[in-house]
């Protein structure tokens, strides 16, 4: 915002370094130091004056981007997944 271009920011919070993990399950070895306790991603977004939400509901995601997008204000939103379901996808 330093240079008045706000921006949205979406946070997949899995409690996890995720892109790390699948690397070591790739090479079939056990996942070391990749998993963590959470972090609120809202919390701290606000505590640096940033608006911020977490929601899992596309349409509340989309509601809160506009409004950050007309309002010319930066927006973190925080999505609680389930890093199990990356092996599905990838």
């Amino acid at each position: 915002e330093r240079v008045g271009a706000p921006f949205i920011t979406v946070v997949l919070e899995d409690c996890s370094y995720s892109l790390i993990k699948l690397a070591q399950a790739g090479r079939r070895l056990e996942p070391y130091r990749t998993d963590f306790r959470p972090i609120d991603t809202v919390k701290m977004a606000e505590a640096c004056g940033v608006d911020a939400l977490r929601t899992s509901n596309p349409d509340e995601l989309a509601t809160a981007a506009k409004r950050a997008v007309d309002r010319r204000r930066s927006l973190v939103i925080g999505i609680p997944v389930n890093d199990g379901e990356y092996l599905r996808m990838f």
